[in-house]
């Protein structure tokens, strides 16, 4: 019975390795040219730099502007007090009163306990004393 063989063999391998290797290797004292042979492209644009390259969208569709929506909003994940900005003090007065102005219903407020997250740690107790006032 003749065994049928898959894949490469360790020697086959490495011959594939250094070829393709080498392939993209310059002689020694030569630098390769960045865009030799891709300066130009299928439809004949030349190659750009990413940090100049600026996309323009081919989607265009109407926009429809919702003032007021249809139904109301529940967020379902928010935080009391500083999370990483020393400026910024979200009381629970201060996130009802945004509630009501953006048409949010209801919220969770979830404490912070995580070190790794913030500096301003919010436990649950301070977090529940916050929302009882």
């Amino acid at each position: 019975m003749m065994m049928r063989r898959t894949g490469w063999s360790r020697r086959e391998w490495l011959a594939g390795t250094a070829a393709a290797f080498g392939a993209g290797c310059a002689p020694a004292g030569e630098a390769p040219a960045p865009f030799a042979d891709a300066d130009v492209g299928d439809a004949g644009e030349s190659a750009v730099a990413l940090p100049e390259f600026e996309p323009r969208s081919m989607l265009h569709v109407s926009e429809t502007r919702v003032e007021q929506p249809r139904f109301p909003v529940i967020d379902v994940h928010t935080h009391l007090g500083r999370y990483r900005d020393y400026s910024k003090n979200l009381t629970a007065k201060g996130l009802v009163e945004w509630m009501d102005a953006n048409n949010v219903e209801r919220s969770v407020v979830l404490p912070l306990v995580s070190p790794e997250s913030t500096t301003f740690l919010q436990p649950p107790e301070k977090v529940l004393a916050e929302c009882k006032e």
